[in-house]
């Protein structure tokens, strides 16, 4: 089971590289109509404090690890 679903986060994070990607690109920022520069922005500003919080939370529970060595 641990192998399925180290798979399927690796699978998740190189779905989620290729999106970050093409955001970065400005591949999806030639539609003013729909505000794309906008909601551009606000995806790699979402990106960012996600993956803040998924710092902090590996970084507490690394530190919960450590009491047991």
């Amino acid at each position: 089971m641990s192998r399925v679903l180290r798979g399927l986060g690796v699978l998740v994070l190189v779905a989620l590289g290729i999106v970050l990607y093409a955001m970065c690109i400005d591949m999806f920022g030639g539609y003013p109509q729909v505000h794309s520069e906008l909601l551009t922005r606000v995806a790699i500003g979402l990106l960012i404090v996600g993956s803040i919080a998924v710092w902090a939370w590996h970084s507490r529970v690394s530190d919960d690890d450590d009491d047991f060595d």
